[in-house]
């Protein structure tokens, strides 16, 4: 798995393809609790 990719896409060592490979490689992470649940649900909205 490729962990930790962030700052080498924030260093311009990574394209956002690259991200969205390795997205797609690990998969969707699972909640852990329903506070978690709706902060994404608010940042969702925003996208």
């Amino acid at each position: 798995m490729e962990y930790f990719k962030g700052k080498d896409f924030e260093a311009g060592k990574l394209e956002l393809s690259d991200m969205y490979t390795i997205a797609n490689e690990n998969g969707e992470l699972a909640l852990k609790r329903g506070k978690q649940k709706l902060f994404e649900s608010r940042v969702n909205q925003f996208i």
